[in-house]
């Protein structure tokens, strides 16, 4: 059983929601995470009603919620799970949904919820390294000190516990500023087989669609974290597409052979989606598929042929890899969840969250952990941006996400000064890109190098960090159409716009099969460094 956590109170509470989903309207119910719940059946049920009561239900049935399920595959095959009842055989779902009808009452769920976001604290600092056992022990078998605990645990506003253990908070946000996970080796263990293993497997990631793209960065790397900044409107979305996209499909249209082309990888991605609906995704990523504007597909305005390949395009979309998730209203917890799942459930290994900026969600779970202090926007973005960086190297995952940048933009140098609101973000990233559109400060540097040869760019990508990397500092110079979601790399500059001489990089991946046995191998031997998974 979880830690720190009450079934019986969680049902009170579930039931409650369940029989008056009006309460989902209360500040209390807009604080409730999947995060306060932790096991499975409760999770599913507070997301089934969640998402019901968000699109409109104000009445909640065993039927509606049959009729919602039935377009969400694991979720319906969860729900239809046969379990032994009192009652005879039945559907896990039915027999959940029937006991918190029984159990539901309105007057239960303020104390419920009292209870619930108490455990959660708790639940976090313990998970975080924070031991509160010495006011609340959960693995106590004293009769007498339980009594205790629990009457303390009523009694005691989760203000008030927060104050308790405000020191411990302080030391939980600061470890998350500062990622302080400690590591100790000797500096030569493992090195000979480290180097050695470059021989046979280089440090490069999967292959983004531009190939200048994978010499700058080394590729999608697992492990790591990037950051691609843009202006509203400046493509950041499309682009972030674009590479889900290229990770998961094996063949692409090439719209200059008019054939389709191996793409030669496809590998598990999300994207998570905080804005754009689940159809604007599928548009999105059928145009970079096909190489055919959005906007026809959307106008319906296809030729014959064109209707073929976005036909063939549809049949390589239903048996791919690629997921969509869109949490308009998120928290950290969510974000987590969500991605601990599809890399457990799906097998995905490259993630995409579109984007890093606040939600009301957000901002009750801060406001929560941290005990009512004022944050700045730097500050609570910083730990969003952290937490990413921390899910990318502990579950050996590739995540990229992205931030709007602040009107200054269009001025003066593409660095991470130009992160809106949270230029630490900069501090947790591996890879960091400002993009943006060809600016008119940038149009005495293009004169220059069309006069010398070099085609006209529409498009530049800014490398401001590039971690374990040499091209920090230098612009690459594009070609973008954003319509197909589809960039043509043109030349690299360094800080004085001078164009420095690169090899375009082709990453050949390995077989699923053989990666994970080299990577098993090399994890059972003596050696402790982070290998790739390429």
């Amino acid at each position: 059983m979880e830690r720190y956590y009450d079934r019986t109170t969680s049902n009170m509470l579930l039931g409650a929601l369940y029989t008056y989903p009006a309460l989902f309207e209360t500040q209390e119910a807009q604080a409730l995470g999947e995060g306060d719940f932790a096991d499975p059946m409760t999770k599913v049920a507070f997301s089934i009603m969640y998402n019901l009561f968000s699109i409109g239900h104000s009445k909640f049935s065993e039927g509606i919620i049959e009729s919602y399920i039935q377009g969400k595959p694991s979720v319906y095959s969860f729900y239809n799970k046969e379990i032994d009842t009192p009652e005879g055989k039945q559907r896990q779902g039915d027999f959940y949904f029937s006991k918190l009808r029984e159990v539901g009452d309105p007057t239960l769920f303020k104390p419920s919820f009292d209870k619930v976001k108490k455990l959660t604290l708790l639940r976090n600092l313990e998970r975080n390294g924070v031991s509160v056992k010495e006011f609340y022990d959960w693995d106590s078998e004293n009769a007498k000190l339980i009594e205790a605990q629990n009457n303390w645990l009523e009694k005691t506003s989760l203000k008030d516990i927060a104050d308790t253990v405000s020191d411990k908070i302080s030391q939980i946000m600061a470890g998350s500023a500062n990622g302080s996970e400690r590591v100790a080796a000797q500096a030569g263990d493992g090195l000979r087989n480290l180097i050695e293993s470059f021989s046979d497997t280089p440090d490069f990631g999967s292959p983004f669609p531009i190939s200048t793209l994978n010499t700058v960065t080394r590729g999608a790397r697992l492990g790591k974290f990037y950051l691609r900044s843009a202006p509203t409107g400046g493509g950041k979305s499309r682009l972030m597409m674009a590479d889900a996209c290229h990770m998961a499909f094996d063949q692409l249209y090439n719209q200059k052979t008019q054939k389709w082309e191996e793409n030669g990888i496809q590998e598990g991605a999300l994207f998570i989606s905080t804005e754009l609906e689940i159809d604007e995704l599928q548009t999105l990523a059928l145009a970079y598929l096909t190489g055919i504007e959005e906007d026809l597909i959307l106008d319906g305005k296809l030729n014959d042929d064109q209707k073929a390949v976005v036909a063939q395009g549809i049949e390589i979309m239903e048996n791919s890899p690629l997921y969509f998730e869109l949490i308009p209203d998120f928290s950290i917890q969510d974000i987590e969840t969500t991605i601990r799942s599809y890399y457990r459930e799906h097998d995905c290994k490259f993630f995409f969250f579109d984007y890093i900026h606040t939600s009301m969600k957000f901002l009750a779970e801060i406001s929560s952990i941290a005990n009512g202090m004022k944050l700045r926007e730097d500050q609570i973005l910083f730990m969003l941006s952290t937490s990413l960086k921390n899910l990318a190297t502990n579950l050996h995952v590739f995540i990229e996400s992205g931030t709007q940048v602040n009107g200054d933009y269009l001025e003066g140098e593409l660095t991470q000064n130009l992160l809106r609101g949270a230029k630490a973000i900069a501090d947790r990233v591996d890879v960091g890109i400002i993009a943006t559109k060809v600016r008119p400060i940038d149009e005495a540097i293009i004169e220059e190098l069309v006069a010398n040869g070099y085609k006209k760019p529409n498009y530049i990508m800014s490398f401001y960090k590039i971690r374990r990397g040499k091209y920090a500092g230098t612009k690459l110079w594009c070609n973008a159409d954003l319509g197909p979601c589809r960039v043509e790399p043109l030349y690299l500059t360094d800080s004085m716009n001078e164009v420095i001489p690169i090899d375009k990089t082709t990453i050949n991946v390995k077989k699923k099969a053989e990666r994970e046995l080299q990577y098993r191998d090399k994890k059972s031997g003596a050696n402790q460094f982070k290998d790739s998974a390429f």
